[in-house]
């Protein structure tokens, strides 16, 4: 058995191909190039985030954006919860929408928070990997060298937080994505 798919087994890992249509997607990264003004707060916040550890653009979009991605989130909740084992319902961090271009990555980090334990790390894939090159998502396990995620535009990528993984550095094209986190109390045991 693969690494990939013991942690699915163990419903550490879950791919979700087909979470949005291709319309969809199209229409995110049309939104996404067109961005919409960035709040002074975002800035300032945005301006002490560590480049040694990331690169890559938060995109802002409009709040009718965020609230249309929220509740597409919502409607999955119920399925979610019950693949791994949550209960429900989640509360979901604010989403956040990024570009990775030439040069961009995110080096390898779990995305727990000590005073905010998160349940639920989400990944939305808006483009498939034939329109970049590497931007590879790794998750990185003591058994094995890193596992990469064969990703397709559309696909919904839900993990456990506590998995260390990277976005390795972009060579060409854009990567776009949506993440966000969830708290929840977990029914079993991590």
């Amino acid at each position: 058995m693969s690494e990939l798919s013991r942690l699915e087994a163990q419903r550490r890992l879950l791919r979700w191909p087909g979470f949005f249509s291709p319309e969809e997607c199209q229409l995110l990264q049309m939104l996404m190039d067109r961005g919409h003004p960035l709040p002074p707060v975002m800035r300032a916040i945005l301006a002490l985030v560590d480049t040694s550890l990331r690169k890559l653009q938060d995109v802002p979009v409009a709040p009718e954006v965020h609230e249309l991605m929220g509740q597409k989130l919502e409607d999955a909740t119920p399925d979610l919860c019950n693949y791994f084992g949550l209960s429900a319902p989640l509360q979901w961090e604010p989403l956040q929408f990024l570009c990775y271009r030439a040069g961009d990555y995110f080096r390898p980090h779990a995305d727990t928070i000590a005073d905010r334990p998160r349940a639920l790390s989400l990944v939305l894939y808006l483009n498939a990997p034939q329109t970049y090159q590497g931007g590879h998502l790794h998750f990185h396990t003591p058994t094995e060298t890193p596992i990469s995620i064969s990703p397709t535009a559309g696909m919904l990528l839900a993990f456990r937080p506590e998995l260390v993984h990277e976005v390795t550095p972009l060579q060409s094209g854009k990567r776009y994505s949506i993440v966000t986190w969830a708290t929840s109390r977990v029914l079993d045991s991590l």
